[in-house]
């Protein structure tokens, strides 16, 4: 696994493939999701990093079956992102500036200075080290040990990096913080995102909880309810836990009916199984 801090820094601050590098001419449609494309442009080079990620624990048969299996599963998740994104501009839901960053400080609550620092010092130490092996590829071990293994970043993180960041334009996309205030900065749209998701499992998901139900789950974690007091200082808790795992079941049942109702086309005949997976339901 990565080291903690390289891990937040990579999927913080990674952005996304730029629509206007793909070259069309070697393009591929995947899929049709209600007529929006899934390209393949999108997919070539999480295969590559699954490959260096497996590289140290897999091999042959069993390495191409877990790429396999990761490639189904990716496009799984792309059409279940590309449907709630297009539900959610149907039904025109949107979240205010003011929401996000208060999204983004309730996050950063959770991360000390000392944290903090470390993200900063390993994200430009890794901007660093790409950029030079970037001028001179043949230097890659020795760039490695002097500037990424002092902050215990593994060799195979080292691998996984020279993959996503393989061009002077992919690089330019890494966002390198400075700051604390960078860091927030940069995670702005993915706060974004978080808050219109859980709005779009708000608004299609009606779930109530009631005292009883409070109660028998206070008495499944605790024993028999006779101590009030005890009760009323973790019923809200248990309340919203109740509200969570409601709300996450009811999610998928709709879903799945979205699977159902949307109209999907699968043009990679490769990935052909995964609308039957779809169709089956996914739990």
């Amino acid at each position: 696994m990565f080291t903690s801090a390289l891990f937040f820094a990579i999927m913080l601050f990674l952005l996304p493939a730029d629509n206007k590098n793909k070259d069309p001419a070697n393009d591929k449609v995947i899929a049709l999701v209600n007529g929006e494309k899934i390209l393949s442009s999108d997919r070539v080079k999480i295969t590559k990093i699954i490959e260096v990620m497996n590289l140290y624990q897999l091999k042959g048969e069993a390495l191409n079956k877990a790429v396999r299996q990761y490639e189904v599963n990716a496009l799984i998740a792309n059409i279940r992102q590309t449907i709630t994104r297009q539900k959610i501009a149907e039904l025109g839901l949107s979240v205010s500036d003011k929401e996000v960053q208060s999204k983004v400080e309730e996050i950063f609550k959770t991360i000390d200075n000392n944290s903090a620092n470390e993200i900063i010092r390993t994200s430009n130490a890794t901007y660093e080290a790409l950029q030079a092996w970037q001028k001179d590829p043949s230097m890659s071990d020795n760039i490695y040990k002097e500037l990424l293994a002092p902050l215990n970043t593994r060799e195979e993180d080292w691998e996984l990096l020279k993959l996503v960041y393989d061009t002077p334009e992919e690089l330019t996309k890494m966002q390198v913080p400075k700051t604390i205030e960078d860091m927030k900065k940069f995670s702005f749209e993915s706060a974004r995102n978080d808050l219109l998701y859980q709005k779009l499992i708000d608004n299609v998901t009606k779930v109530t909880v009631t005292e009883d139900e409070i109660k028998e789950a206070y008495n499944l974690k605790y024993g028999d309810w006779n101590h009030e007091s005890a009760f009323d200082e973790v019923k809200d808790k248990i309340r919203e836990q109740l509200i969570k795992e409601e709300q996450s079941a009811a999610f998928t049942e709709w879903l799945n009916e979205q699977y159902n109702k949307a109209k999907i086309e699968i043009k990679d005949q490769r990935y052909k199984e995964v609308l039957n997976i779809l169709r089956t339901g996914i739990k």
